[in-house]
């Protein structure tokens, strides 16, 4: 059967009920502890004020199969913009559009804040290609940013 999926927009405090299915979909798609959460970076996400979970549930399985990790920053210019700070959707979800539609929604939270600087670091090729596909702008590229993997920082500026 088809996944039935809804996205949800949830703050930090009631996160923490999804606690347990987020680890799941976290520990399922990154292979590296450096990407992973513990305890420790999982409680400090939640206690940012300006960090806002998307979760991408199955509603036919009741369970959280994915999930996008967002803050509000500013440039040292003042300027707002928005930070992805972590996409994943669970192996057994993918390629059914899943993580194009919490990219999307990236830009779309975006724009209802009243904000049109996006920003994120790639790692994934996917991610990449969805940046390139999307009008990003390669910033900066980093060797070995995180253990052996390479990386580069994607801005989108809209008018």
């Amino acid at each position: 059967m088809e996944p039935n999926i809804i996205i949800l927009r949830t703050p930090p405090y009631q996160t923490k009920d999804f606690r347990k299915d987020i680890f799941k979909v976290n520990k399922a798609c990154f292979r590296y502890n450096e990407y992973r959460f513990t305890e420790e970076s999982f409680a400090k996400t939640l206690a940012e004020k300006e960090t806002t979970f998307h979760l991408a549930m199955d509603k036919n399985k009741h369970k959280i199969i994915g999930y996008m990790i967002t803050s509000e920053f500013r440039l040292p210019n003042r300027s707002k913009y928005l930070y992805l700070y972590q996409i994943a959707v669970h192996p057994k979800y993918r390629n059914l559009r899943i993580g194009r539609q919490l990219f999307d929604l990236f830009i779309t939270e975006g724009k209802r804040l009243k904000i049109n600087i996006f920003r994120l670091h790639a790692i994934n090729p996917a991610v990449v290609s969805m940046c390139d596909s999307k009008g990003f702008k390669k910033i900066k590229f980093f060797k070995q940013y995180i253990g052996k993997n390479n990386c580069t920082l994607f801005e989108l500026r809209l008018k």
